[in-house]
This record gives structure tokens, sequence and C-alpha cells, in this order.
């Protein structure tokens, strides 16, 4: 009788322990999820980093275009006394 309310004992205290183990890892878990639940993966992160990698000098070639064109379309605007807001309107006879 003994030993077996012993078992029983070493039993309990086992369960409990393993409760306690399963709410400290379910707070830590929920804790990250509320820390870092907008982080985006690491591959997804790595993904979108190489196609802004791919995409920086297209924009930076892009960007440079823009601003020449509009120095050089600037004296156009002018010339044909049109707002800058409004553009060139042109007429097809």
């Amino acid at each position: 009788m003994v030993n077996l309310c012993s078992r029983f004992d070493t039993l309990r205290f086992s369960f409990r322990k393993a409760r306690d183990d399963e709410a400290a890892a379910t707070r830590r878990l929920n804790e990250m999820i509320a820390n870092y639940g907008d982080v985006i993966p690491r591959r997804d992160f790595e993904t979108l980093d190489k196609t802004h990698q791919v995409w920086v000098p297209s924009y930076n070639k892009s960007s440079i275009l823009f601003l020449y064109s509009s120095v050089m379309y600037r004296p156009l605007l002018v010339y044909c006394r049109v707002p800058p807001t409004q553009g060139l309107q042109v007429t097809v006879a």
C-alpha cells in the first residue's frame, strides 16, 4: 500500500509539473505571437529583398529619365503658354 501511494504521489507530481510546463510554454508562445506577430518570415523577407534589389536600379534610371524629360518638356509648356498642371494638348486636324 505504501509503495502504491508513493507511485500515485509521483504521478501527481509529474502531472502537475507537466501542466505547469505546458502553461509556461503557452504563455511564452502567446507572448511571442503578441510581440512578433507582425514580422514577416525570413524567407519572404529574403525574396522581397532580392526583388527590391532588382528593381532599385530600374527605378533610379526611370526617375533620372523622368527628371530629364520634365526639364526638356518645361520649355514647351512655356512656349505654348500652357499651365504645367494642364499639360500639352495636341489636336489632330
